[in-house]
């Protein structure tokens, strides 16, 4: 046993070195720089991470198997993050599960414990102050080799239980929040033949409205679940899902494929592999095994969670004789899945794992420990994801009076280029002001307003603006090709020149009567991926965003002038999702950003009007937007 820790705080700040190799040579995958969190600590056997002194950021919650310690690493801010060890309880003898919930109900976080020997399951609740101040409570003794603990609200009565694996007892259990003050705990046996119990998690696996418990076996080699068929005591039914998982070790309930039902993640700790099982439904449910990863030597834990961004989950994991910190990016297509494995460290013994945003750039980080015999370090692994500031001109528009829409525009995209945007974006039609929605323009004057692309004044200015300011612009533009008049969309590079061209293919309502359709979604390529383009009504049909994608999209722009406001909002994070893209959406009310499962990441409103007042004193703003490619 190590010397058990004597001191209240460490206050750490390490230097970092950027790591990373990955067969995937992409500029998608993200790369990491490894910082120390803690570099004397013995025996890291969990780690979790939530803000548990309601500071506005993350801190790192770990239970130390040889320090017979319960800590937290206080996030204290700055860049690396300084982190100061604070302790909950160093008389917990062989720790080695933690678990962060709001168990009292008092809007901060309290924290439940597993105590390998002599096999505890306990309770904290977090009383505040600075230091934090913690009350302990017992909830079960003699769980013999207590080996994990989870918290969810098991039975849906709004208060949070306490489920635990015991090894040594071959046993599931949960023990049902009564609440009162102390909490009184009710134990139930979900399983007591279950060889090795190592594993236990929640989820409702056949879709009947209440919750199921899966579990993960080492002696027994098995990952099996629990139907839930309520009563009271609850009554519970075991379907195995394998039984030659060798060593089965860690499990995680989560929707893998994104179909709308709950599949199984697990890794084998014998049998060195990481693999799912795909949820097929049906009664009882039935299950498909898929390999995620073999021969990672000692598997500890895996963890699904979207690390590049690109709207499917990805897995994390660590191998504890491989010494490896590793993710396995998932490369969706159709309804398979291929695997390309990424090498993020090597880190002696390592064993614990948590994935979140850590420093609240809106990447997942890593957090991983050397466990049992190891170096007694925690390490933070930082996404260093590529982003690119993104500027939406948020402008009204003046009908028909191109110089001063192009002089107010100017001066607005001056203003984003001095903010550090590189990729600046309009509404649609900007410099005209949309002016085929007056009902009396003449044909004639209509075409007097489009441009030639290439080679109309305006376009030509655009162009050597952009050239002066090192910028990508994306201008909506009524564009004049013969006869022809088109909605259309320019992307202009940092070179001053034109090097894609979009014209609107699903036209609406009176643009029917003076626009000529387009044909195609084509996509083009910049500094910072390839870039596709919808021009308003487009984004109201599935079909434009699957062409995009189909030609290779990374990121669109949707330039818009129609529609704005809820019911646009859940068209385009539909659009998002369907494509797995990130969608900016500009408007002369509403500057939107969704992300690639369809999230709204970033929405600003701007008045209700389209057009500015005759006097011409609204203007416009700039709406920047750090997106992570």
């Amino acid at each position: 046993m190590r010397t058990k820790v004597k001191f209240s705080s460490i206050i750490l700040i390490m230097t970092f070195i950027s790591i990373f190799s990955c067969s995937d040579k992409s500029n998608k995958a993200p790369s990491f720089s490894v910082h120390i969190v803690d570099d004397d600590i013995h025996g890291t056997a969990s780690l979790h991470a939530c803000d548990l002194d309601n500071d506005g950021d993350v801190d790192i919650l770990g239970a130390v198997l040889e320090e017979d310690a319960i800590v937290y690493w206080r996030n204290d801010g700055g860049k690396p993050i300084v982190w100061k060890r604070e302790i909950i309880d160093n008389k917990f003898q062989r720790a080695i599960s933690v678990y962060p919930a709001d168990v009292d109900g008092d809007k901060d976080f309290d924290v439940v414990g597993a105590s390998a020997g002599p096999g505890e399951i306990s309770l904290w609740i977090n009383e505040g102050n600075d230091p934090i101040q913690w009350k302990k409570q017992i909830i079960r003794q003699d769980y013999l080799f207590a080996h994990e603990v989870y918290a969810h609200d098991l039975d849906l009565d709004g208060d949070i239980d306490i489920l635990g694996a015991s090894t040594m007892m071959n046993r599931l259990s949960w023990w049902q929040n009564i609440g009162d003050n102390p909490i009184v705990w009710v134990e139930q046996t979900i399983d007591s033949s279950f060889m090795g119990a190592k594993s236990v998690r929640v989820a409702d696996f056949d879709n009947d409205s209440d919750l199921d418990v899966v579990g993960a076996a080492l002696d027994g080699n098995e990952v099996a679940w629990w139907s839930n068929n309520d009563g009271n005591p609850n009554r519970w039914r075991k379907y195995s899902i394998d039984r030659e998982f060798y060593g089965a070790h860690r499990v995680q309930a989560v929707d893998m494929d994104d179909d709308g039902d709950v599949d199984i993640l697990a890794a084998s700790y014998e049998g060195n592999t990481i693999a799912w099982w795909e949820n097929r439904r049906g009664n009882p449910v039935q299950w498909e095994k898929h390999i995620i990863a073999e021969g990672f030597q000692r598997a500890c834990i895996a963890q699904a969670i979207d690390l590049d961004k690109d709207g499917d989950k990805d897995i994390i994991g660590t191998a504890q004789d491989g010494n490896e910190v590793a993710w396995w990016r998932n490369e969706s297509r159709g309804d398979s899945i291929t695997w390309t494995k990424c090498h993020i460290d090597s880190l002696q013994r390592v064993w614990p794992l948590y994935v979140c945003d850590l420093d609240g750039d809106r990447d997942m980080d890593i957090i991983a420990g050397s466990g049992w015999k190891g170096i007694n370090q925690v390490k933070l692994y930082e996404n260093n994801a590529k982003t690119v500031k993104i500027a939406g001109i948020i402008l009204k528009w003046i009908p028909k009076k191109r110089e001063e829409n192009y002089q107010r525009s100017e001066k607005l995209i001056r203003k984003a280029a001095s903010m550090g945007a590189k990729i600046v974006c309009t509404t649609e039609s900007f410099l005209d002001g949309y002016s085929i929605r007056d009902d009396n323009i003449s044909d004639d004057e209509f075409r007097s307003l489009a441009e030639q692309i290439p080679g109309g004044k305006y376009v030509t200015r655009m162009q050597k603006l952009i050239e002066e300011l090192d910028i990508y612009l994306i201008a909506g533009i009524t564009e004049q090709d013969g006869k022809k008049i088109y909605n259309s969309a320019i992307i202009i590079s940092p070179e001053g020149k034109i090097i894609g061209k979009y014209r609107k293919k699903f036209l609406w309502g009176v643009e029917n009567d003076k626009y000529t359709p387009g044909e195609q979604f084509p996509v083009f390529s910049t500094s910072y991926g390839k870039i596709g383009m919808m021009i308003c009504s487009d984004r109201r049909q599935p079909e434009s965003i699957k062409e995009l994608t189909k030609n290779g999209t990374e990121i669109v722009f949707c330039l818009a002038g129609g529609g704005f406001g809820k019911e646009n909002d859940q068209i385009i994070s539909q659009r998002s999702k369907e494509g797995k893209v990130p969608i900016i959406f500009v408007h002369p009310v509403e500057f939107l950003i969704t992300g690639t499962s369809g999230e709204i990441l970033e929405k600003n409103f701007f008045g209700t009007e389209l057009d500015d007042n005759e006097q011409h004193t609204i203007g416009g703003v700039v709406r920047l937007f750090d997106l992570h490619l």
